[in-house]
């Protein structure tokens, strides 16, 4: 059974640690059976800095004030873009 990336559910919290930027922790689960997804590749789209989720489907990622999109892949799912919103 193949799952699309594009309907999971991306929850995000931020925080900021100072004017610049932003820590993201988001949790990867499938939009169908809610179950967590591990090992899903999160890179800031542009940079070579990224995540991977853990078994637990969550990550953690710093991003500076200028980049706002990141990019989510995985073997069983379609690769998408993500864009983060302002905390």
């Amino acid at each position: 059974m193949r799952f699309i990336l594009s309907s999971l559910l991306i929850m995000l919290s931020g925080s900021f640690l100072h004017v610049q930027n932003l820590e993201i922790t988001a949790r990867v689960v499938d939009a169908d059976t809610r179950k967590p997804i591990k090992n899903v590749n999160v890179v800031i789209m542009g940079t070579p800095k990224g995540a991977v989720s853990n078994v637990l489907g969550f990550f953690k990622l710093s991003l500076s004030n200028k980049e706002r999109k990141i990019v989510l892949s995985h073997l069983s799912y379609e690769t998408e873009v993500i864009t983060v919103p302002d905390a």
